[in-house]
């Protein structure tokens, strides 16, 4: 038995995990969706491929309506999220300016890392779970939903944002992120960030731009989720992240 526990526990890795979904893919005809389905791989690992990710290095898990992606961990964590998003972005400018409106698409996207374990053509873990939780809150699918014209909403767990985005390492802002807690069907209470590249945030004033602390929003008990609380003011022209490169760093929960 103590044989079989140690062959368990030595299949488990630590990845960066990128989550990626289509907004009402379920919504759309089958020939868009088949399109579209396409269309979200090649954004995704185009984007990928300009943060110097090497493609044959990472695991890809299909999902339908999007893609799971496994990065190895010894990726620089500013350069890929700066890279990523800004390639991911343009891809998805030209992409809305070659698709009618029943071909475009715009992405939810998160990343994160932790502990992950590959079981068949399947991969499990906390880490996962969790960002999965986060990417599809109810919060973040209203707040891409509310502006039109925005291509994407990207997402980062709490460890992540204050380990990177708070630290205030060059070329980092804060303030283009906005804070919202989740309540998941355990009542754990996961707490994400989310900005929208190119779009302002809530609440923007002449006064200037707020740090990002946020105080907690009111969860209502044994509710899904809560309201997302938009305390950030400024233009969000995406996270810009830059020269620091954290390695080593375990950036899940």
């Amino acid at each position: 038995m103590e044989e079989e526990a140690f062959l368990v526990a030595s299949e488990w890795e630590t990845r960066f995990i990128v989550l990626a979904d289509i907004e009402g893919f379920g919504l759309r005809s089958d020939s868009a969706q088949h399109v579209l389905h396409k269309d979200v791989y090649d954004a995704m690992e185009a984007a990928l491929r300009r943060a110097g990710v090497d493609l044959d290095s990472m695991q890809t898990s299909d999902r339908g309506d999007g893609m799971l992606m496994l990065l190895p961990p010894n990726l620089g964590m500013t350069v890929l999220l700066r890279e990523m998003v800004r390639g991911l972005d343009d891809t998805l400018i030209e992409h809305r300016r070659r698709h009618s409106e029943a071909y475009r698409m715009r992405l939810r996207v998160g990343i994160g890392s932790g502990q992950v374990m590959r079981q068949g053509d399947l991969w499990t873990g906390r880490a996962i779970n969790e960002l999965n939780q986060l990417v599809n809150a109810d919060q973040v699918k209203k707040r891409l939903k509310g502006v039109e014209g925005a291509r994407m909403v990207f997402v980062v767990g709490d460890h992540l944002y204050h380990q990177v985005v708070q630290g205030y390492h060059a070329g980092i802002d804060p303030a283009v992120y906005e804070s919202f807690d989740l309540v998941t069907k355990h009542q754990e209470t996961l707490r994400g960030w989310l900005t929208l590249p190119g779009f302002p945030t809530p609440d923007v004033t002449e006064a200037g731009r707020s740090h990002g602390g946020g105080p907690v929003p009111e969860v209502p008990a044994g509710a899904g989720g809560s309201p997302v609380n938009f305390n950030s003011s400024g233009t969000n022209y995406g996270p810009v992240i830059q020269g620091v490169n954290i390695q080593g760093i375990n950036l899940g929960r």
